[in-house]
């Protein structure tokens, strides 16, 4: 079977009925001057990697010949009916003179329109009969990588197989471990920040050990176990996860706000967000250039990436001082792999600007659409879940947090 669509600028409306619908082949309709190569490319990727056989086609028209732009299609559609007497097409996108000469060509090649609902996902076809002909799969929900690779990049790990980041595995004891030192962190914000800080380079790595005198917090996380005293002046830490989260002053709030994405369900049970990421990586082009290379690798990182109904949630956190231009490269990231639909969030726990610095810092975030949440270090993994919801204009009332 053979889907043909028009070739849309929101990238998952290229490749969404194609992951829904079992088909051998999709065909795009583009405008004749436009170069989608790249695109298909990115999408011959996503169907590769959901070991989905589909080859992909262009047909060019121009858009300012109407008699061209028939008698083009309608050639593709004779060729196409020679390999495959089972055509359908997508009506959603696309300028009316594209879907006249559809209409005018539908009878001819026995085609079958169809079209998709974006906000239910759900497939309706013009006869309601022609539902039950194919193999419909409507619950198709992209991941994180899946999302920026069909924007054109890659999460630099999967390219070049080099661990940006450390990979964190979330189990109920490092969940407890994150809550507690979100407790601690409540209560002394500054005093974290500085004494995490000093800690860091107490670190010692040939005997990947703490050695000086401990400080408060060092203190205090011995309480709680996340530190162990070896020697008077020698502290080892819990585990390697441990090590590595104490490393890095922001990777508290980092994963505060992935523990707390995680934790919000339906009222059956069901994860709310699709795809959780922490420390993202991204390659503009998804394809990795060694030092030798004249073209230079574009890349980014995103503190945390969340996926809900194909839609993207880019946020930055921010654990002391920070500049506009931060704004600046959390809008065009999110932009350029996000869509149009993304939403943009910045989380400050120490938002230190005044006055008239302050007024205009959340005036340009309000220009970019960007959400942003001061003294998040107040927020319990409860406001921050709903906070996280109401992104989505969900009804609070229809969804549990289940820690």
């Amino acid at each position: 079977m053979t889907i043909v669509e028009i070739f849309d600028n929101e990238m998952i409306n290229n490749v969404i009925s194609s992951l829904m619908i079992k088909n051998d082949r999709v065909v795009y309709i583009c405008e004749d001057y436009v170069d989608i190569s790249k695109n298909t490319s990115d999408f011959s990727h996503l169907f590769e990697m959901r070991e989905e056989k589909i080859d992909i086609g262009i047909i060019k028209v121009k858009y300012d010949s109407f008699k061209s732009m028939y008698n083009t299609i309608d050639q593709e559609l004779k060729r196409l009916k020679e390999i495959d007497n089972d055509i359908i097409f997508n009506v959603n996108g696309g300028k009316d003179i594209i879907l006249i000469c559809i209409g005018m060509l539908k009878e001819k090649y026995n085609i079958k329109l169809f079209y998709v609902d974006k906000k239910t996902k759900k497939i309706s076809f013009e006869n309601e009969e022609d539902y039950n002909k194919y193999i419909i799969n409507e619950n198709i929900n992209l991941s994180v990588r899946e999302n920026i690779i069909i924007h054109g990049g890659d999460i630099l790990d999967y390219i070049n197989n080099t661990n940006y980041n450390f990979h964190w595995n979330f189990t109920s004891g490092f969940v407890n471990d994150i809550n507690c030192m979100w407790d601690l962190y409540q209560k002394n914000l500054n005093v974290w920040n500085r004494e995490i800080g000093i800690m860091q380079q107490m670190y010692d790595k040939e005997t990947d050990m703490l050695h000086g005198n401990a400080n408060y917090i060092m203190e205090e996380l011995i309480k709680l176990g996340i530190l162990d005293i070896s020697d008077e002046k020698c502290f080892s830490f819990k585990n390697r996860q441990i090590k590595e989260f104490l490393m890095k002053v922001g990777n508290l709030l980092e994963l505060f706000v992935c523990t707390s994405a995680s934790v919000i369900t339906d009222n059956n049970g069901n994860k709310f967000f699709d795809d959780i990421r922490v420390g993202v990586n991204i390659d503009w082009d998804g394809v990795y250039h060694d030092v030798t290379d004249v073209i230079k690798d574009t890349k980014n990182e995103i503190d945390v990436i969340l996926m809900k109904n194909n839609i993207p949630v880019f946020i930055s956190c921010k654990s002391g001082d920070l500049n506009v231009e931060e704004l600046y490269k959390l809008h065009t990231v999110a932009l350029k792999f996000g869509g149009s639909k993304v939403k943009k969030v910045l989380l400050i726990s120490d938002f230190n600007k005044k006055g008239a610095a302050r007024s205009y810092y959340l005036q340009r975030a309000e220009d970019m659409d960007i959400t942003v949440e001061t003294d998040v270090h107040t927020y319990s993994v409860e406001d921050l879940s709903k906070l996280l919801v109401g992104l989505f204009d969900e009804a609070e009332d229809d969804f549990e947090i289940k820690r």
